[in-house]
């Protein structure tokens, strides 16, 4: 259920629920609630959570234990080889698949 997901989600970035509150301009009860089921979370804002969280909607829901995006501050983290290095192993892999 997607409760567990934003909890674990919420702890991994290291937030308290007052502070994911304040990111997504929301109460720390709503949260709450939220987090315990009590609360549903309607599309618009299972959209805002899983765009703070850079997850798909499909990850969230847990149609897919996959996460597919790669946030800009893990980028900007990796030297410009690493970088040359992903870009090269990318290129290679789809000359690999024509």
């Amino acid at each position: 259920m997607y409760c567990e997901k934003l909890i674990t989600l919420r702890r991994n970035h290291g937030l308290t629920q007052q502070q994911l509150a304040d990111a997504l301009m929301l109460s720390q009860s709503m949260i709450s609630k939220i987090e315990r089921g009590i609360t549903r979370l309607d599309p618009l804002l299972a959209i805002r959570f899983a765009d703070f969280y850079n997850v798909s909607l499909d990850y969230l829901f847990g149609r897919s234990e996959k996460q597919l995006q790669i946030s800009e501050k893990d980028i900007a983290k990796l030297s410009e080889q690493d970088k040359n290095e992903m870009l090269a192993m990318i290129i290679k892999l789809i000359n690999d698949k024509k």
